[in-house]
């Protein structure tokens, strides 16, 4: 048995290889008691919803992933491409830089 929550109704779903999961329009975050208590500070000081905060939060974070994921692949086709520094050179150039 699989319990999914779909608006605000809980609905109850016996698994089969034919099942087909509906659309889940909400999803449920847990927190600590401390970060709950600092989104419902920073909700109140900006007077922003939490669902806002949250929803901004996550947008950045996706953001975030993304945007990293990105510059992996950059440095992995430079290193394919031969583009890049040897560890030795890398110890070579930061000694230069701090030599009196």
């Amino acid at each position: 048995m699989w319990l999914c929550q779909i608006g605000r109704k809980r609905q109850d779903f016996n698994l089969t290889p034919f099942f087909l999961a509906p659309i889940i329009v909400g999803m449920e975050v847990h927190l600590s008691p401390k970060q709950e208590s600092q989104l419902n500070e920073l909700a109140t000081t900006t007077g922003r919803g939490t669902d806002e905060l949250v929803q901004e939060a996550v947008e950045r974070l996706l953001a975030y992933n993304n945007s990293f994921q990105e510059q992996v692949q950059v440095g992995l086709d430079q290193i394919e491409r031969g583009e890049f520094v040897e560890d030795e050179e890398v110890r070579a150039r930061i000694e230069r830089m701090f030599r009196p």
